[in-house]
């Protein structure tokens, strides 16, 4: 068993990037988004990637499928626009 700490650093005025680790019954799952450093709205857009990200996992339940996870990012990527 091991202990996971996160830290993310603003650039700028305000951190956009976000990290989450979650207990999943496969392991632990990292997700990283980063926030588009400065650009408008990049915050958000990362906050969308964690929350679309863990009801993949929590629905689905399949870490294995890398391809599964970056069509749920795209997804989430385009309804944030």
């Amino acid at each position: 068993m091991f202990e996971v700490t996160t830290f993310t650093e603003a650039f700028g005025t305000r951190a956009q990037d976000r990290v989450d680790v979650v207990e999943h019954p496969g392991g632990k799952v990292i997700i990283l988004a980063d926030g588009a450093g400065g650009t408008s709205g990049g915050a958000e857009a990362a906050d969308t990637v964690l929350l679309w990200v863990k009801s993949y996992l929590i629905r689905e339940g399949d870490i294995r499928e890398a391809s599964a996870l970056q069509d749920v990012v795209a997804i989430a990527l385009c309804r944030k626009r």
